[in-house]
């Protein structure tokens, strides 16, 4: 467990339930009590917001091993699993703790475990309500494809088309900027 922690720092505090589920799948503790011990024994090595509750959340803030690059790669496919787990928000509920979560890291880690098409996905089945923030969520994918895959590469043109298809809807500045203020 104590690598799983290391990966998943770098995304901000984990809440316990996607934690316990992420220690499962790679053969660690797969209930949150063992979970737990196994952290208090951690001491300052890690932050634990609201510790022993349901909505717990724990940051590793220790010197974090560093898994060989086909280990942390299988961290975070086990991590983004935990994540295409959590159910989705439905109408005008609030996210639950791991709600947020998913939405903000499920992709990224998709995508650090190389699984770039089902970083696409997760993004797209964790859309926001808010077109802007999902257009910049696009647009923020759409460049790092490009930086790390090359211009012409088949996830970097869906990343694009994907951001262009939330350009329009929003409209642009000029569009949407009040006629008495473009004369």
């Amino acid at each position: 467990m104590l690598e799983l922690l290391g990966p998943a720092a770098t995304r901000g505090p984990i809440p316990i339930s996607i934690l316990t589920a992420a220690s499962a799948a790679v053969g660690d503790p797969d209930r949150r009590v063992h979970v737990r011990d196994f952290l208090a024994g951690l001491g300052d090595s890690v932050r634990r917001t609201r510790a022993g509750l349901a909505d717990e959340t724990v940051l590793w803030t220790g010197e974090a091993p560093v898994p060989f690059p086909d280990v942390a790669t299988r961290l975070h496919a086990r991590l983004a699993a935990a994540t295409s787990e959590v159910a989705f928000v439905t109408g005008d509920d609030e996210p639950t703790l791991e709600q947020s979560y998913a939405a903000a890291n499920g992709a990224e880690h998709f995508w650090l475990a190389g699984l770039r098409e089902d970083a696409l996905a997760a993004l797209e089945r964790r859309a926001s309500h808010i077109p802007v923030e999902n257009r910049e969520r696009c647009a923020a994918r759409a460049s790092r494809a490009e930086r790390e895959l090359g211009e012409t590469d088949r996830i970097t043109l869906r990343c694009k088309a994907r951001h262009a298809t939330w350009t329009p809807s929003l409209g642009s500045a000029e569009e949407t900027r009040p006629s008495h203020l473009t004369e």
